[in-house]
This record gives structure tokens, sequence and C-alpha cells, in this order.
């Protein structure tokens, strides 16, 4: 894999993650 697409795959990792907590977040509250 290219050092580009490790990137992208780290950025997308990265936002899905924090889409999940922010779901969380708000089903929680």
């Amino acid at each position: 894999m290219s050092q580009a697409t490790k990137i992208v795959l780290l950025t997308l990792g990265l936002t899905a993650v924090l889409a999940v907590a922010q779901i969380l977040g708000a089903a929680l509250a």
C-alpha cells in the first residue's frame, strides 16, 4: 500500500470513530 492510501484509510477510520462516538453520546444523553 502507498503512503497516501494509508493516510486516507486512517482519516476515514478516525472520522468513523468520531461519528460513532457522537451518535452514542447523543443516544445516551
